[in-house]
């Protein structure tokens, strides 16, 4: 190689240096040539911004305006090891609006418009993806005599777990493991009391008893029958569990008061009153009581009997106390879709809030409740709410033209989960842009709908063809 030669390409190595390390420079420090047409020489430079995303499951591709992420060198030797996946971050995004999309193969994809600030990152972060999946039938009933045609579900209950479910058709009580095991089963015509099919089922705390309609089924034991009449009488009526398993507290008349299921033994807590309702909370019990048309919210200590301060209510005669996990008390007004939000230890005023227009609801923790009537689905904030009860706090998620038959709470907290008769549907709480829906499954009926402590599972009952029973769905 000549001298002259030399020069050249020292010289010309020169040249690209100092042409290619500012480059490089500025996209390591976030900007990026401005390409415009005509060329802006004012401002060739643009501050970047970047996308942070994340999903569960990981592993999804990431689609930017429909092109796919890819690493900018093997995507010319690996095409399939050159697509950006979740978890990823991607610098160096000029500013503006952008549709993205995510996928995984045998999920529903997440779609989305998001906009990049200059020297900022966009997140996306809580995406769930959801699994295109079949309903999976857990069990199925059928007649013991004559035809082989299924027989109707009367009810499904899940237990707190959801490790059980009480199921009851026309013939007999069924006590279901998730995962198809029959645990228990009662004839109807062998129960020795009155049974009233739309007697609520009730499930203790632990997931270990249940009343069904007069009797108490204890799995733990043997799945011994308690037969609640041979301690209480037929008047008592309105059963809910306390904290212990064991305690069974009731009404029966114009008394309230609990059995202890272990000892064999009760105890009346309050008598002499016309009781609408009661709630047992905490070391508390709450019940509603009234004559005519004037009512009180009244408590009494359950360690040391001493009073809580009465609270005179509007009148309703069709008040429930519901909720109990939450830190207030929760007053329904069935007849008018009211819920009262009543703080029973404030020193002036105990009403909290008032929430209007509910039929099914659902605290996600002290301050977010989620809540739906026959068409919409409202979130109630209370950390956001104004001066006027019930009012600034409130934001619509969706409004349909189905009638909602259940609303779930997702435990990621970025999602909620409702029902229709005929279908099973999500809704993200991200508000950029237009919030993703998906229905998860469509079939015939769907009823009882109830979701897994980790959000992996759906359970319902549900009709597909001729095929009626429990069912569960996969969505994770």
């Amino acid at each position: 190689m000549t001298l002259k030669i030399r020069r050249i390409l020292f010289f010309l190595f020169v040249i690209i240096f100092f042409i290619v390390t500012p480059w490089l420079s500025f996209y390591a420090a976030g900007y990026k040539i401005k390409l415009s047409w005509p060329p802006d020489f004012r401002q060739p430079l643009q501050k970047t911004g970047m996308f942070i995303f994340d999903t569960s499951p990981r592993g999804a591709k990431i689609f930017i305006d429909n092109k796919p992420s890819q690493l900018f060198l093997q995507k010319y030797f690996n095409k399939e090891r050159s697509y950006i996946k979740t978890p990823a971050k991607i610098k160096n995004i000029l500013p503006g609006e952008y549709d993205i999309r995510l996928e995984l193969p045998g999920y529903w994809p997440w779609e989305k418009k998001l906009k990049v600030e200059p020297g900022q990152a966009t997140y996306a972060e809580d995406v769930y993806l959801f699994k295109k999946d079949l309903p999976l039938q857990i069990t199925s009933f059928i007649p013991e005599e004559k035809n082989f045609s299924r027989l109707p579900i009367r009810k499904i209950e899940p237990s707190f777990d959801k490790r059980y479910f009480f199921v009851l058709n026309e013939e007999k009580i069924n006590i279901i493991e998730a995962g198809g095991n029959d645990v228990f089963s009662l004839p109807l015509s062998s129960i020795k009391t009155r049974f009233e099919p739309g007697s609520p089922a009730i499930w203790s705390p632990d997931s270990t008893k249940i009343i069904a309609g007069r009797v108490a089924l204890d799995l733990k034991n043997g799945n011994k029958i308690t037969y609640l009449d041979n301690f209480l009488g037929g008047q008592a009526d309105n059963f809910k569990w306390g904290i212990d398993s064991n305690l069974l507290y009731y009404q029966s008349g114009s008394s309230i008061g609990y059995l202890d299921l272990a000892a064999g033994s009760k105890k009346i807590l309050g008598s002499g009153e016309n009781y609408y309702d009661y709630l047992v909370k905490n070391d508390n019990i709450f019940f509603i009581s009234g004559t005519g048309k004037t009512l009180k919210l009244k408590g009494i200590s359950l360690k040391n009997g001493e009073p809580i301060k009465d609270i005179s209510l509007p009148f309703s005669s069709a008040y429930r106390l519901i909720n109990p996990g939450h830190n207030l008390i929760n007053l329904y007004d069935n007849i008018h879709q009211l819920l009262y939000l009543i703080d029973p230890f404030a020193a002036i005023n105990p009403l909290r809030e008032v929430v209007n227009n509910i039929k099914y609801s659902e605290w996600l923790d002290n301050n977010r409740l989620l809540y739906a009537n026959d068409f919409e689905i409202w979130i109630f904030d209370m950390d956001t709410s104004g001066s006027v009860l019930g009012t600034a706090g409130k934001k619509i998620l969706v409004r349909i033209s189905e009638p909602i038959t259940n609303v779930l709470w997702h435990p990621s907290k970025n999602y909620i989960i409702y029902s229709t008769d005929k279908t099973i549907n999500t809704i993200e709480l991200d508000e950029r842009g237009k919030r993703n829906t998906t229905e998860l499954i469509k079939v015939d009926q769907i009823y009882s709908l109830s979701l897994d402590q980790k959000g992996n599972t759906l359970y319902f009952g549900a009709k597909i063809g001729n095929q009626e029973g429990l069912y569960k769905l996969e969505i994770q």
